[in-house]
C-alpha cells in the first residue's frame, strides 16, 4: 500500500537578472525565490492498481514520484509505501520498488542487455529460477533477439523495452514508471502497456504511471491522479472523470432542407455552411441522436467523434 498525507515540497530557485551586470549579482549578490512544487497532496494506493498520474509540465509529477522513490524527501507530510519511509532508503525497501523514467537508463551502456540484467540480478540478489522468468519478459516485448547486443547499438524502442524488463527483473512490488512510453512508436507503446497491465495483476502490485500520452492513461489506468500547480485538483476512477464531461463530436450533413437546419442549428453550434454540405460540433452526443430519429426523412451524414487524448485536453483547461 502507498498512503501520502498532507505532503508538501518546496525548492529554492536563484534568481538571475538579464546581462553581464545581472551575471555578476547573481555569483557576488545571490537572490533567491522559494517554489512550491506540491501542496498538501493526500492519497492512498491500494494493491492490484495502475494509477495514471496526469497534469501540465511543472504540476508536480516527477517530483511526487521522486518522493514516493525515496530520492526527494518531502518538508510537509508523510509518505509510506509498503510500510516503509521512502527516504530513509532501507535495503528491504528498495528490494521492492523500480522507479523508471523514460529519459535515463538504469542499464549499461557499454554492456550487451543480458550483461546488464546478470548485474541487476546479483544488485538484488535475485534467485536464478526468478531471473529466468523475468527474462520471458524479453520474448513478450520481442527483444529476445537483442540480449546479446549492446545497449547503445539498440534503436529508442528497443532500449526502453529492455528498460521494463530491468525494472522487473526483481520483481517488485511498486513500479513508477514516469513517461515509460516516452519518444516510441504507438506499437512499442502498446507492447509497454500491456506488459504493465498483465505484471500488476499477476503479481497483485502497484504501478503509478505519469504520461502526456493519453493513450497510456485510457488503456492502462483504473485510476487517475490529476495535479495542477502542486495541488491534487481530481482523485478517482477514469470513468467518474469522463462521466463529467461528454465527448464533442463533428457531424457532417448533406443536402439538408432550411427547415431540418433550424432545428439543428436550434440546438447545436453550426461551424460551417457551405451548401449542400452543413458542419456542426455536437457536445451531447445522446440528445443528438435523439433528434435525429424525431426529425422526417432519411439525413446523410457523417460522425467524427473527439478522440481521448483532445478530450483530455479540453479537460485539462476545464479544470484549471
Amino acid at each position: 500500500m502507498v498512503k501520502v498525507q498532507q505532503v508538501s515540497r518546496y525548492f529554492r530557485v536563484k534568481e538571475k537578472k538579464p546581462g553581464s551586470r545581472g551575471l555578476l549579482e547573481s555569483i557576488f549578490f545571490p537572490t533567491y525565490k522559494t517554489k512550491q512544487a506540491l501542496k498538501n497532496i493526500s492519497f492512498e494506493i491500494y494493491p492490484g492498481e495502475v494509477i495514471g498520474l496526469i497534469g501540465e509540465n511543472g504540476a508536480g509529477k516527477t517530483t511526487l514520484l521522486k518522493i514516493l522513490a525515496g530520492i526527494l524527501k518531502p518538508d510537509e507530510g508523510i509518505v509510506e509505501v509498503l510500510g516503509f519511509d521512502p527516504f530513509k532508503k532501507e535495503i528491504a525497501f528498495k528490494k521492492q520498488i523500480a522507479f523508471l523514467a523514460g529519459n535515463r537508463t538504469q542499464l549499461w551502456w557499454d554492456l550487451t542487455l543480458y550483461d546488464s540484467f546478470l548485474i541487476l540480478k546479483n544488485i538484488y540478489e535475485v534467485p536464478d529460477k526468478v531471473f529466468n522468468q523475468s527474462l520471458e519478459m524479453a520474448k513478450k516485448l520481442k527483444i529476445e533477439d537483442c540480449l546479446n547486443i549492446q545497449l547503445r547499438k539498440l534503436s529508442l524502442g528497443q532500449r526502453m523495452k529492455a528498460e521494463i524488463v530491468g525494472a522487473l527483473i526483481h520483481e517488485p512490488r511498486v513500479l513508477l514508471l514516469d513517461e515509460p512510453t516516452l519518444g516510441l512508436d504507438v506499437v512499442s507503446q502498446a507492447h509497454i502497456r500491456a506488459v504493465i497491465k498483465t505484471y500488476v495483476k499477476e503479481k497483485n502490485a502497484i504501478a503509478i504511471v505519469s504520461s502526456h500520452y493519453m493513450k497510456d492513461i485510457e488503456e492502462a489506468c483504473s485510476r487517475i491522479l490529476f495535479l495542477h500547480q502542486g495541488k491534487l485538483i481530481f482523485n478517482g476512477r477514469l470513468s467518474e472523470l469522463l462521466s463529467e464531461h461528454e465527448r464533442y463530436a463533428n457531424i457532417t450533413f448533406h443536402n439538408v432542407s432550411e427547415e431540418t437546419l433550424k432545428t439543428l442549428t436550434k440546438q447545436f453550434s453550426l461551424t460551417s455552411e457551405e451548401p449542400p454540405i452543413i458542419k456542426l460540433e455536437i457536445t451531447k452526443l445522446q440528445d443528438f441522436f435523439g433528434l435525429i430519429q424525431r426529425l422526417p426523412g432519411e439525413l446523410d451524414y457523417s460522425l467524427e467523434i473527439e478522440d481521448f487524448t483532445d478530450m483530455m485536453a479540453r479537460v485539462f483547461q476545464q479544470k484549471v
